[in-house]
């Protein structure tokens, strides 16, 4: 019973694994470019939650750093924080 559960598993992680690799692809354009980093930055501006604003920034920072690194998976993973924290 468990070895089918694990085969099991196993198959319906392969199965999703190409919606989220498109996925992924599709944000990094939207997400990890320059432009809308800059965007972003500017909405954080406009936050007047100071606690917000500034947890926003860290991610903000973060997603760059990631970027500058070539980490796509990172950059998005902040960018989704950065979302969260401001509401989107």
């Amino acid at each position: 019973m468990l070895k089918q559960s694990l085969i099991a598993a196993v198959v319906a992680a392969t199965a999703l694994s190409p919606a989220t690799a498109e996925e992924a692809t599709d944000k990094k354009g939207k997400w990890c470019t320059s432009s809308h980093l800059k965007k972003v930055g500017k909405q954080i501006e406009e936050v007047n939650s100071i606690s917000k604003r500034t947890r926003a920034d860290m991610y903000l920072s973060m997603s760059k750093v990631a970027k500058e690194n070539d980490d796509t998976r990172g950059c998005i993973l902040h960018m989704e924080t950065v979302r969260e924290v401001l509401g989107d």
